[in-house]
């Protein structure tokens, strides 16, 4: 089963592309395009090289993230722990450092 993230901000064109994201595999959102899925160009400062993964279990229908960056990685708001999976149902907002690039979780 896959689920996606829809892209909310535009600075770097994402805005209505969806990414998606198979069952217990998930993508890895930064700068490095060696360690990355969903690559930044490497003037997009507020993202890290390996900002966060997002992670999609059907068994439970939520989403699990992990922030890896200086930066941080936010939830409607609200910053997570770094290196700590924490999880979500759709419909949240994933928002990467102080940047308006965000993504919605579907």
């Amino acid at each position: 089963r896959f689920m996606s993230v829809r892209g909310l901000g535009d600075v770097y064109k994402r805005q209505g592309q969806e990414f998606p994201i198979e069952d217990g595999i998930g993508i890895t959102i930064g700068r490095d395009p060696a360690r990355c899925s969903l690559v930044y160009p490497d003037d997009s400062t507020s993202v890290s090289r390996r900002h966060c993964a997002i992670r999609y279990y059907a068994d439970t229908n939520t989403y699990g993230i992990t922030d890896f960056s200086k930066n941080g990685t936010f939830v409607n708001g609200s910053k997570l722990e770094t290196g700590i999976e924490k999880e979500f149902s759709a419909g949240c907002v994933v928002t990467l450092g102080e940047s308006s690039e965000s993504f919605r979780l579907k």
